[in-house]
């Protein structure tokens, strides 16, 4: 007896497969057009103490806020380094539109009067005026000395630099062959009334210039005096005005 062809079995569609197929198209869908849609909606800009936020906003062509996806890191860090400010920068940016600038600023050391210049940390200079609580050097130094001199300087926090006033080459005496016995010698005056005597070879001694003034006021009060950091030793050498003046007033009776 020939047997029965078995009855085929219907094939029922499996909902819950489509849905999952759906919600993934449905997410790359929407992801792609968030991608290609999304703006900048946040510039988050840190270290720029000199340069203006609208200044770095307009050189990066962030003004507009544009899309997030014709964003080039690299071209707004061309772009901003040619501002003469800054010296290095990082750029950053994620999907949530936000874009972070983080710069290193090439800052103003001290204003230059022989030139009428502000010289920056890198040592170029710049013909603006504008900045304010720069120490200014009064005088003029030869270029090579200068440039050591700055190269030292900006070693140093400018915060510790800002606390001088006025700066001044002053050579230190003079040999019996008629040199200069010591050509890299420069007085600060600052701002709390003191002096401070230094050597560009000695000049990562400046940065300790806090802790000298507390244990002079310490030890003093509220005098104030000459600060030498102009040798070898590691301590530093503090004689009140009082004192100098007293020494000058002897020297004087002698002769």
């Amino acid at each position: 007896m020939p047997s029965r062809p078995k009855p085929k079995k219907k094939r029922h569609l499996n909902y819950r497969n489509l849905v999952i197929i759906l919600i993934i198209i449905g997410t790359i869908a929407y992801s792609t057009y968030y991608l290609f849609t999304l703006r900048v909606k946040n510039i988050v800009i840190h270290g720029n103490a000199y340069t203006k936020d609208v200044t770095i906003i307009e050189k990066a062509n962030l003004t507009n806020y544009p899309k997030i996806l014709k964003i080039n890191k690299k071209q707004i860090i061309a772009s901003l380094k040619t501002l003469p400010l800054v010296k290095d920068v990082a750029v950053k940016k994620d999907l949530k539109g936000h874009i972070t600038i983080d710069i290193t600023e090439n800052y103003p050391l001290f204003y230059y009067q022989s030139t009428n210049t502000a010289i920056l940390s890198d040592g170029s200079s710049l013909n603006d005026t504008k900045f304010y609580g720069l120490p200014t050097l009064v005088n003029y130094v030869p270029e090579d000395i200068l440039k050591d001199f700055t190269t030292q300087l900006s070693k140093i926090d400018p915060t510790i630099v800002y606390m001088i006033n006025e700066i001044e080459y002053q050579p230190d005496g003079s040999t019996p062959e008629g040199d200069v016995d010591d050509p890299l010698r420069f007085v600060f005056s600052m701002n709390d009334g003191n002096t401070v005597y230094i050597n560009t070879v000695y000049m990562q001694k400046f940065k300790d210039y806090l802790s000298y003034y507390d244990s002079i006021v310490k030890k003093y009060g509220t005098e104030r005096g000459v600060i030498m950091l102009d040798s070898e030793s590691d301590a530093h050498i503090f004689t009140t005005y009082k004192e100098l003046a007293k020494t000058e007033g002897d020297a004087e009776g002698e002769d």
